[in-house]
């Protein structure tokens, strides 16, 4: 994982909010008894 040098709030919230909308396609596809891995395909590596 990199570390970026000029962190801030903004950075923070853009990236808790990506992280947070890719949780909300996981925990959907969990429940529709669906596959995971199509969420994961379309996961920006960067937040893997």
């Amino acid at each position: 994982m990199l570390i970026e040098k000029n962190i801030t709030p903004q950075t923070v919230y853009k990236k808790v909010k990506a992280l947070d909308e890719k949780l909300l396609e996981f925990e959907k596809a969990v429940k529709d008894g669906g596959d995971i891995s199509a969420a994961a395909k379309n996961t920006n590596p960067s937040l893997r």
